[in-house]
């Protein structure tokens, strides 16, 4: 992949009415037993209503985040 891969791309949730509150609560938790990067952790966008998340997407800087694989070392 070159190098506007999966991770230079916005990911949005659309948490209308507190669907997803579970989900981002497991991601958090993730987070605070180092099963994911926080940096990772930012990477998903989450808003309640549309405009709020595409504002968010429009305004999207992908990190500098390392490969979780690389293939010289496989």
């Amino acid at each position: 992949m070159g190098s506007a891969g999966i991770a230079s791309k916005a990911r949005g949730l659309l948490n209308i009415n507190g669907f997803y509150d579970h989900l981002i609560a497991f991601v958090q938790n993730m987070v605070d037993v180092g099963l994911l990067n926080k940096q990772n952790q930012e990477m998903l966008l989450v808003a309640d209503n549309i405009e709020e998340l595409v504002a968010k997407m429009e305004l999207y800087e992908a990190p500098s985040v390392p490969k979780w694989l690389d293939k010289e070392r496989s």
